[in-house]
């Protein structure tokens, strides 16, 4: 198409005798042409890219960002019971200063568990799960825990399913709040957060119902 125009243009200036008005007309008709094609070239592109009916000004849309579902919010409420004496129990001091024999209320004491997780504050309550990790007094004074521990569901709606608990369990907080890291099967991707109360302290025996009130957002 441009040669066909130069091919007029210049019969056109062979014609005429202006010679300087036929050679704007030239400029013009070949800067047009060359915007034209400009123009249908990145037409092509992108369609090619698949851009085609994206409106002026709007961002292309990424097809893998679409399919993300939007986050659901979970509650849950359970209740951990933790003995470190006694038939039933399901904690062991593993190191601490003096061995064995070191109480969890001094510094440095570290704690293995596997605590039984209930829908209530009972013992006889159901189980629907358990609590494993450790535990250990973080504080000098020997008056906090630092935990890391999975609640792994056994039973229930949640069966199969995981969440990794993270935090500081100050002993003269009515209220202590800890992380929701991070989960597994219904709880993929999981963030959020849980308060921590003390359902029942059995001091002397070492024994203790701890509920656990969790809010958290997943995929």
């Amino acid at each position: 198409m441009l040669q066909e125009s130069l091919l007029s243009d210049l019969f056109l200036l062979k014609c005429t005798h202006d010679i300087s008005s036929a050679l704007i007309v030239i400029k013009k008709r070949i800067k047009k042409s060359k915007d034209q094609e400009k123009a249908e070239v990145m037409t092509k592109v992108q369609k090619m890219a698949g851009w085609g009916n994206i409106p002026r000004g709007a961002a292309p849309k990424d097809p893998n960002l679409e399919a993300v579902a939007p986050a659901k919010k979970t509650n849950l409420t359970f209740y951990v019971h933790d003995y470190l004496t006694g038939q039933d129990t399901s904690a062991v001091t593993v190191a601490g200063k003096d061995g064995h024999a070191t109480s969890v209320l001094h510094f440095g004491t570290l704690v293995a568990v596997d605590d039984p997780v209930t829908e209530g504050p009972d013992p006889k309550s159901k189980e629907i799960g358990r609590a494993q990790g450790m535990y250990i007094n973080s504080q000098l004074d020997g008056k906090g825990l630092h935990l890391v521990f999975s609640v792994i569901f056994t039973d229930g709606e949640y069966k199969g399913s995981t969440l990794e608990i993270q935090g500081a369990d100050i002993f003269a907080m009515k209220e202590r709040e800890f992380s929701v890291v991070s989960g597994t099967g219904y709880f993929r991707f999981v963030k959020g957060y849980g308060i921590m109360t003390t359902e029942m302290l059995d001091i002397p025996n070492l024994r203790g119902i701890l509920k656990l009130d969790i809010t958290v957002k997943h995929y």
